[in-house]
């Protein structure tokens, strides 16, 4: 069965961060994509840009609005997604905990 794993982060945290904090955070991002890959699990992962770079689209009455930016103010934003196959829902929350669980991710936020 394939999963989706949305990770959440605050960019303006992010923004505050050093190089070196975020190379070790890349770091550990870096080191659950090659579990999942070791595993066979892996089947593709991509990080985001930054919301300032979204636009949003809708289609209201027939006629496309674009805005620039995301829909809405939140404290976290969709900051990367991985694709992933899991044999049974006990692996995927597994998989999911030993994400969160890593002492260098700073985020503490996964949906499947």
């Amino acid at each position: 069965m394939r999963y989706l794993l949305l990770i959440y982060g605050n960019e303006a945290t992010n923004m505050q961060m050093t190089p070196a904090e975020q190379q070790v955070e890349i770091g550990a991002y870096n080191d659950f994509g090659n579990e999942l890959q070791n595993a066979g699990a892996m089947v593709s992962g991509e990080a985001l840009q930054p919301t300032m770079t979204a636009t949003t689209v809708r289609v209201r009455n027939g006629k496309t609005v674009t805005t620039d930016g995301p829909f809405a103010e939140t404290k976290e934003q969709l900051a990367a997604i991985t694709w992933s196959n899991a044999p049974t829902s006990t692996k995927r929350f597994t998989g999911r905990q030993r994400f969160l669980a890593r002492p260098k991710v700073r985020l503490k936020c996964a949906q499947l």
